[in-house]
């Protein structure tokens, strides 16, 4: 796998698989542990998806293990392939210069199809979503701070509270 072939799920996927072997459901709840759910959309479908992609890569190597109820579970082990391929994928994400491209603006750029005052009540409902999504990412800031937690999980929460702060202020 290419840097620039790799996804944001994948590139998410190769990195927890760093720290050690995991399974897909296990990596899918450290996703949800880390809150990382909350910032990036992924789903347990879209875990097995890419993770049966990076095995056809050989970016990940798949071991069938007796689970404790008798089920077999998969387990998911970085190949020095994948090794490469994370770092590779990390450091073209990390120095990418491409333009972030945000969702809402094609219903800013269409607003004016719709009665005004449609439109008006519309984005007050926006408006206070942002309120209510700034103050929950601002108590999970704060949690995290007091908590002594991880400071990359304590910059992404900051960066997504400015997120919201400059979304509102617009």
């Amino acid at each position: 796998m290419t840097a620039p072939s790799a996804t944001k799920i994948d590139l998410l996927l190769l990195g927890l698989l760093l720290d050690r072997p995991m399974h897909g459901y296990e990596l899918y709840q450290q996703i949800q542990a880390e809150g990382i759910d909350a910032w990036f959309a992924v789903s347990m479908a879209g875990v097995y998806y890419s993770l049966g992609k990076l095995r056809d890569q050989g970016l990940v190597v798949e071991s069938r293990q007796r689970g404790q109820r008798s089920a077999r579970k998969s387990i998911y082990r970085l190949t020095e392939e994948g090794r490469a391929a994370f770092f590779a994928a990390m450091e073209a994400q990390a120095a990418s210069q491409d333009i972030a491209h945000l969702d809402y603006d094609v219903v800013i750029y269409l607003l004016n199809k719709l009665p005004l005052r449609r439109a008006i009540s519309l984005l007050e409902q926006h408006q206070a979503f942002l309120a209510e999504r700034a103050q929950a990412v601002h108590a999970d800031l704060e949690a995290e701070r007091i908590r002594g937690g991880s400071p990359l999980k304590t910059a992404v929460l900051d960066h997504k509270r400015r997120y919201l702060e400059m979304e509102r202020g617009w």
